[in-house]
């Protein structure tokens, strides 16, 4: 091996502690500033119609009255129970004090009598992610769940856990800053003025007009025989119900006025 590319290969490892130091640096100080925070409570559940404690936990306030990402037997306890009753033992703590709180209050209940999986002091209590690592999460997620669909049943839970819910007074901050000096369109101004406006009768006529059906139906008539025009001419034409004859084309009702539309030839549009 020359000695050019000895020097570069030198040159390269050197570089590579660099950036390694570098990056053990970064997470060194990140998780130094992440133990000097001063948010953290400790909270117990309790069972709604028993009053026992079944659960001590440790985080911010926000993640006291969460019920998601829970172990399995927290889980089976709020079946059975019902959604727990949240009490903060103590906020404003340190990581430190608040992992030494948890595990008292464990010990005091008995880890055998709790939901908790672990004596306590053993989670990451809330601890964010780096600027890099946040990135990499984020790429990984993307598309992910593009096109998934959400059942009933999971979005009447969506929204029963938002009912009630009000925003903080900084998050209420937020977004008045985030609005603030905004402009908005021309056009969309126009269609807010727009809004609230009575319409006179010949403009409600044009607008009934205009959002008619276009589709063309086969109607039959003992007298005036087989027509094949859209509801709305119909119903104009001939002075017909719109219930009635829309129940006729829904199949809902077989006759008004005798006017039957033809089962043996499908609806066409022109």
């Amino acid at each position: 091996m020359g000695t050019d590319a000895r020097r570069n290969r030198k040159d390269q490892e050197r570089r590579k502690d660099h950036r390694k130091r570098d990056r053990q640096q970064s997470a060194a100080d990140h998780v130094e500033c992440w133990l000097m925070t001063t948010d953290r409570c400790v909270y117990l559940h309790i069972t709604p119609d028993t009053g026992r404690v079944f659960y001590v936990g440790i985080g911010t306030k926000r993640r006291a009255f969460q019920c998601s990402t829970r172990n399995h037997k927290w889980k089976r306890v709020v079946e059975k129970h019902g959604k727990p009753q949240v009490m903060i033992i103590a906020d404003g703590l340190s990581i430190d004090h608040a992992v030494e709180l948890e595990k008292f209050w464990i010990r005091h209940h008995g880890l055998h009598r709790l939901a908790n999986i672990s004596p306590g002091g053993d989670g990451v209590s809330g601890a964010g992610h780096s600027a890099e690592t946040r990135k990499k999460l984020s790429l990984l997620m993307k598309g992910r769940d593009k096109g998934k669909r959400l059942s009933d049943d999971h979005k009447r839970k969506i929204s029963a856990s938002c009912i009630g819910r009000k925003p903080s007074q900084e998050t209420r901050e937020k977004i008045r800053n985030t609005l603030s000096g905004r402009k908005i369109p021309e056009d969309v101004i126009a269609r807010m003025n727009i809004r609230g406006r009575v319409r006179s009768e010949s403009e409600l006529e044009k607008l009934r007009q205009a959002n008619a059906s276009k589709t063309i139906h086969h109607f039959k008539h003992d007298e005036h025989g087989d027509v094949f025009s859209t509801a709305y001419e119909l119903r104009k034409r001939y002075n017909l119900s719109d219930s009635a004859l829309s129940a006729v084309i829904k199949r809902k009702r077989r006759i008004h006025k005798g006017w039957t539309i033809n089962l043996g030839h499908p609806t066409t549009t022109p």
